[in-house]
């Protein structure tokens, strides 16, 4: 069996309006919708969970329950005061028909241009090395700064990956990493590094440049034209 967990339980700031993100319209629908249908699509996934801002479950039945269709409804859950700790409540959810063997894929509630392919690739690495991650290669040269604005030197982009999700492990290790972090008060920026954390070897594969985290007002507009893009592939 195969799990979800789409954490979209931050506030969106930068995004300069007061509607958290994960229900500001994209083509007519809200943002996480596209992420569901995605998820849904791979037969694989059994099960999904959402992790919401403390208080939402009601409002993000009346936007997004309408948007569904035929997609089963996701498992609700509220999220904590940060990312790592909203993850958390997240696989704390998970039912009791999810294993420790099983495996789970972590994606930001606010990349809902995600596609089947990038989540069947990601379930693959997972299944050999029990984690992975998608990752793109820079496209700029990359510079390491010191503190007083230097230089310090150019780093090989070959070396560099940029972090997406979804990130996909086995359940049992990710639990494990969680629990470590709790305990030890350690903080990460994504779920892979809490897994590095434990001396585990995450795997890597191709990321997809369409995959952008919906973060300021142009992102959303950019998300717009990539899938009117589609839309016109497919026509």
């Amino acid at each position: 069996m195969i799990a979800a967990v789409i954490v979209a339980a931050g506030r969106g700031d930068r995004m300069q309006t007061s509607t958290p993100k994960q229900y500001l319209e994209l083509q007519g629908r809200p943002l996480i919708v596209h992420s569901l249908e995605a998820f849904a699509s791979v037969a694989l996934v059994d099960r999904t969970v959402v992790v919401l801002p403390p208080g939402d479950r009601e409002r993000f039945r009346q936007l997004v329950f309408p948007h569904l269709g035929d997609i089963r409804p996701p498992q609700l859950v509220e999220g904590g005061a940060h990312r790592q700790e909203s993850v958390f409540n997240g696989l704390s959810a998970l039912p009791e028909d999810v294993t420790e063997d099983d495996l789970v894929l972590i994606h930001d509630g606010a990349r809902p241009l995600i596609t089947p392919e990038l989540i069947a690739r990601c379930i693959e690495g997972a299944g050999r090395r029990g984690a992975c991650l998608p990752v793109l290669e820079p496209r700029e040269t990359v510079k390491e700064i010191g503190g007083a604005g230097e230089v310090v030197q150019t780093i090989a982009r070959q070396k560099l990956g940029l972090a997406q999700t979804p990130q996909a492990f086995s359940l049992r290790l990710i639990r494990q990493a969680h629990e470590r972090a709790r305990q030890a008060g350690l903080r990460a920026t994504d779920d892979s590094c809490l897994a590095e954390m434990m001396g585990i070897r995450v795997a890597s594969v191709a990321g997809d440049p369409d995959n952008i985290k919906i973060t300021f007002p142009v992102d959303l507009a950019l998300a717009e034209l990539i899938l009117k893009s589609r839309r016109n592939v497919k026509d």
